[in-house]
């Protein structure tokens, strides 16, 4: 836990580098109590587009499968690695929430205009 810790505090210190390239960081990280870590530091963050572009969706689905993964193995799961998915996921969809939206127009025109 030690670790976790420690990459907890590296991705308070500097969330813009650790948030770049989310799935890279997942891919280096082993133990899921390391992957809960860091994303729920990534998620704790609190700054407005930490995560650029679509490292948001990224972090969450690692999130939620996390999450899974972490109650397959029992009925309680690891307690630790639960406990930092949750934290994630619920500081990510806040994330999620809070960033502006395209108006309907600029997505969607909606149909040609008709003949005359």
């Amino acid at each position: 836990m030690a670790y976790a810790e420690l990459l907890n505090r590296l991705v308070a210190a500097a969330p813009a580098t650790w948030t770049a390239n989310v799935p890279a960081v997942l891919t280096q990280l082993g133990p899921p109590v390391l992957l809960g870590s860091y994303l729920a530091a990534a998620a704790a963050a609190h700054r407005p587009n930490i995560l650029p572009q679509d490292n948001l969706s990224h972090a969450l689905d690692a999130a939620l499968r996390l999450r899974r993964s972490a109650h397959a193995v029992g009925p309680d799961g690891d307690r630790n690695v639960l406990l930092c998915a949750d934290e994630a996921v619920f500081g990510l969809l806040t994330e999620a929430w809070q960033r502006p939206r395209a108006s309907p127009k600029a997505c969607c025109p909606g149909p040609p205009p008709r003949p005359r």
